[in-house]
Formats: structure tokens, C-alpha cells, sequence
């Protein structure tokens, strides 16, 4: 049976997380066609293991369906602009849009409508730039980085 401990050794002794494992799995998956059997095979020569076709899928879970949001907020500021991005859980985009720019506000919004708000009494504009559905494998390697 795989069972993924936080944290894994590699072999040097550097720690290899969950997550690492997880996407190495997807790689392997991705690298074989998306055949379970083949990437198990695979998953079995390379860590020299004995996982079963079961195990490897709950590895890798559902890597192609969709896992969340990326959002591209840009704030304004008498000629300043910044740009921040986030990932979130939304079941839509109008919500991923709501919930990225409340993570971006530093105080209570006024809304003008769903993709633009007002922060610190009007001083700064946050507007949505972007917001595109991301896959289990997308957020884990974008979930590192942001």
C-alpha cells in the first residue's frame, strides 16, 4: 500500500513533501497518457515500490478536473499600480472575482459592482483583471509560488 508521510526523506536526507509527492505522481500520470496502469508501472520502477493501481489513484486524485481559481486583482492609487495574484475556492467565477478582491482589500469595500471595489474610503480601486479555473495539478505547483 502507498502511504505519503509528511515529511518523506528524499535520498539525502532532505525532506520531500506530500505535495512533491503528489505532483511527481501527476507528472508520471501525464508523462504515461493519463493510463493509470502504464503510470503505476511506472510509479512501481521508479520508487522501486510495490503500489498498487488503487494506491497510485488515490496519489494522484483527480489532477485534470478542475480545483479552484486564479485571480489577477490590480489596485489603483493616484497613479499607482500594483498587480497581485491568488489562488481560490469558488464554484463560480463571479465568486473566485468577489473573493479576490476581498483578499486583497485592507479595509471595508464599497462595491461599485462585482468586479470592482473601493478600499480605505475610496483612496484605492480594486478591480479584477482576471480569474481562469485551474486543475488540481495547476494548484499545487501554483500554490508554492504564491
Amino acid at each position: 500500500m502507498l502511504e505519503v508521510q509528511e515529511p518523506i526523506g528524499t535520498t539525502n536526507g532532505m525532506p520531500f513533501t506530500t505535495d512533491e509527492s503528489k505532483l511527481l505522481a501527476m507528472l508520471v500520470f501525464k508523462r504515461f497518457g493519463n493510463d493509470p496502469q502504464s503510470a503505476t508501472a511506472a510509479w512501481r520502477r521508479l520508487l522501486q515500490n510495490n503500489s498498487g493501481e488503487g494506491d497510485f489513484k488515490k496519489m494522484i486524485g483527480d489532477s485534470e478536473n478542475q480545483s479552484g481559481y486564479l485571480a489577477k486583482v490590480t489596485l489603483l492609487n493616484d497613479g499607482y499600480e500594483e498587480t497581485q495574484m491568488c489562488l481560490v475556492d469558488a464554484v463560480n467565477e463571479r465568486q473566485a472575482a468577489i473573493e479576490a478582491i476581498k483578499r486583497c482589500a485592507r479595509d471595508e469595500l464599497e462595491w461599485e459592482n462585482d468586479f470592482v471595489a473601493n478600499d480605505c474610503n475610496g483612496e484605492i480601486k480594486l478591480k479584477l483583471h482576471s480569474v481562469m479555473p485551474i486543475n488540481n495539478y495547476e494548484k499545487i505547483v501554483l500554490d508554492k509560488y504564491l
